[in-house]
């Protein structure tokens, strides 16, 4: 029987990947080894500031050749204007290089509880997999790290492609990179505004991963808790006449439910709990 639906697509910061601890937590660190002391709560917050204000993350048009220069002169400005307003920092250069190379490595990023379990069910069940992302290209040295960059085809970053997923132009880009109509698809995500309205607008059925329980998803948006409640929602998804009205699931810890449905093996890292505190604005 030919499935409804062929591919899941997923987003990447606080969705697949959350930073480990938080952004003003690893700057920080780096930055008192550099002789500049303050504390990862004042990081946090200049950096919220910064990322607030700077433009997307994509080079429309830029020289394929140029990209990996462009992406570090984008993240350059953005933690040049972290640091600004908290005093003279005379090892900015040196420390930026630190902490960007730890970006590209998992000392800075943490797999969501479940996600691996929940993929390599998705995987063995014949499921293709993508990723759409405004991160930068070191995602892509992070999922080798990972061993799960074979995973993923396509990835699409903004970065890469010249559109943002912000506006939802990059939903389109991917369609046509995985070859497929956009009835075929699904795509999970933290973010309302960035992943569900941007996947819905491009024709993707959007799944919101709302580890926090805001429970403030319109009634006919997909949503999860955890990512062990993947699996058993997509096959619901198959299952549902109407992607409009699919079915909500949600964790046992979020409420209760009106089905017992198959998980994905759950996972005994004890990593977090579904009220862990996202990072402040990163690219998603």
């Amino acid at each position: 029987m030919l499935r409804r639906l062929e591919i899941l697509f997923v987003d990447a910061t606080d969705t697949l990947l959350r930073v480990h601890g938080s952004v003003g937590h690893l700057y920080a660190t780096a930055a008192r080894h550099h002789g500049f002391v303050t504390t990862p709560e004042i990081i946090d917050a200049a950096f919220r500031e910064a990322i607030a204000t700077a433009s997307p993350p994509c080079f429309p048009g830029a020289d394929p050749a140029a990209i990996g220069a462009l992406e570090r002169a984008w993240w350059r400005d953005v933690v040049g204007r972290t640091f600004a307003p908290l005093g003279r920092f005379e090892r900015l250069e040196p420390f930026f290089d630190e902490v960007f190379e730890m970006f590209r490595t998992t000392a800075a990023w943490d797999l969501l509880p479940g996600a691996r379990q929940a993929l390599e069910a998705l995987r063995a069940a014949g499921w293709r997999l993508g990723i759409v992302s405004d991160m930068d290209g070191r995602l892509v040295d992070v999922l080798a790290e990972l061993g799960m960059r074979e995973w993923f085809d396509p990835i699409v970053l903004s970065t890469r492609a010249g559109a943002s997923k912000r506006d939802g132009a990059l939903f389109p880009l991917a369609l046509a990179a995985a070859e497929v109509a956009a009835e075929r698809a699904a795509h999970i995500g933290d973010s309302l505004a960035a992943d569900v309205a941007g996947a819905r607008a491009a024709g993707i059925t959007p799944i919101w991963l709302d580890v926090r329980g805001d429970s403030a998803a319109p009634i006919d948006v997909p949503t999860v808790r955890h990512w062990r409640d993947v699996p058993a929602l997509l096959h619901d998804l198959e299952r549902s006449p109407g992607r409009r009205r699919a079915p909500r699931a949600v964790s046992r810890d979020g409420g209760s439910s009106r089905r017992r449905t198959p998980r994905a093996p759950s996972t005994s890292s004890p990593a977090g709990t579904s009220r862990t505190r996202r990072d402040p604005r990163l690219p998603r």
